[in-house]
């Protein structure tokens, strides 16, 4: 079987050469001279920089994420990332990439997935009053916009439309 999306949509956003240009140039723009890595209170002003750069670089970011990440995505994406070693303050370079990665592959999959929400109910209702005109029977019809939701799913999610 094919990737989960939100694997899809990371290896596709690490893939991209801007993407790690721009994490490191934000990393390099904010490390103080005594410091090899990024505190904590350091990455909603990363985030956010981090985000602004790549909206002009990166369609999926413009398209899915057109908003900077929230203090509360900040926070559990760094909490998430930081599982593996409790007892470290703040980020490297490499693991502040693996940060930026994380929180805007989460953000651009939450966005193809209202982008999912807007377009459903609208499909489906188009469905339910063509099979009520053709009198078609209730459980056709629910088949039918069964379909139609996993196409949209899919050709949202997959094709990144």
């Amino acid at each position: 079987m094919g990737q989960s999306p939100s694997k899809r949509v990371r290896s596709t956003l690490g893939a991209w050469p801007e993407f790690g240009t721009t994490c490191d140039a934000t990393f390099s723009d904010l490390i103080s001279p005594s410091s090899d890595h990024l505190r904590p209170y350091q990455l909603h002003h990363a985030s956010s920089l981090l985000h602004s750069s790549l909206l002009l670089a990166i369609p999926l970011v413009a398209r899915f994420a057109p908003s900077p990440p929230s203090q509360f995505q900040v926070d559990s994406t760094y909490r998430r990332v930081r599982e593996s070693k409790p007892t470290e303050d703040g980020l490297k370079r490499d693991e502040f990439r693996l940060f930026a990665l994380e929180l805007f592959g989460a953000a651009i999959v939450e966005g193809m997935g209202a982008a999912v929400a807007r377009r459903v109910p609208l499909g489906a209702a188009a469905i339910a009053g063509v099979g009520m005109v053709a009198r078609a029977p209730v459980g056709l019809v629910g088949n039918v916009v069964g379909v139609y939701a996993l196409g949209v799913v899919a050709t949202t999610v997959y094709l990144g439309c």
